[in-house]
């Protein structure tokens, strides 16, 4: 995973997936963290309100570690927004609002995808599209549909990743915590008193790009169904 970065085909390439992992950062990673507040927020807690976290502004969540990760690996992190379960209203138990809460931010990634999917239908239908990717079919010139072709499919991809990657059942990612809520105490006593040795395991996997394989397998599965149920769109449009 680290070195598909620069195994792109071109320098052009390159260049694309560098604005487009800098514009996830910008945006997706922020919207995801914002995700995790306003779910908090709705169940009860208003901590992540409370000390500014409750917004879309990168500046408010951006993690320097993270950002880098995600600029040269493809999977990055945000500053974890602040929940207190214990404020959660009397409807929801403290696992149970955890898991809602966590589960939100993976959903808001897969939210965005879905949503740039059906934007890239419609794109791929317009008439200046059609022409200018001919005519890049012919010349291999860089074109505007070609740069807006890459972007699009990569931000697909990037959230649909990163959605993935942060339902692994590995603390302090979402997935922990949604994985508490169905396993329980032998799921939270087993990171307790394996964490370290986890987390250690887990950032070998990350860097290696051992995590590639089965994230990019599942991952092809889920852009594919989501271009199957748009697929509706280019009939519609012509």
């Amino acid at each position: 995973m680290i070195l598909d970065l620069f195994r792109t085909s071109s320098p052009t390439d390159l260049i694309l997936t560098l604005f487009t992992r800098l514009f996830t950062c910008a945006l997706i990673l922020p919207l995801h963290e914002f995700a995790h507040a306003w779910c908090a927020y709705k169940l009860g807690d208003d901590t992540a309100q409370r000390e500014g976290r409750m917004t879309i502004n990168p500046i408010a969540h951006i993690d320097p570690m993270g950002m880098l990760c995600m600029l040269v690996v493809g999977l990055g992190w945000a500053k974890p927004v602040p929940v207190n379960p214990y404020r959660f209203d009397k409807k929801h138990t403290i696992r149970g609002g955890s898991a809602l809460t966590s589960a939100a931010g993976p959903l808001s990634n897969f939210i965005a995808a879905f949503v740039m999917m059906i934007l890239f239908q419609i794109f791929t239908c317009l008439e200046s599209t059609r022409v200018q990717w001919a005519e890049y079919a012919m010349t291999g010139e860089i074109n505007a549909a070609y740069v807006t072709f890459y972007i699009m499919q990569l931000f697909i991809q990037i959230n649909i990743h990163l959605a993935l990657f942060n339902l692994l059942p590995i603390p302090p990612l979402d997935g922990s915590a949604i994985f508490a809520f169905f396993f329980g105490n032998k799921f939270i006593g087993f990171m307790n008193r394996n964490q370290q040795i986890v987390s250690v395991i887990f950032m070998i996997a990350i860097l290696s790009g051992v995590l590639s394989v089965p994230l990019g397998f599942v991952g092809d599965f889920i852009y594919t169904g989501f271009r199957l149920a748009t697929s509706w769109i280019p009939m519609i449009l012509g």
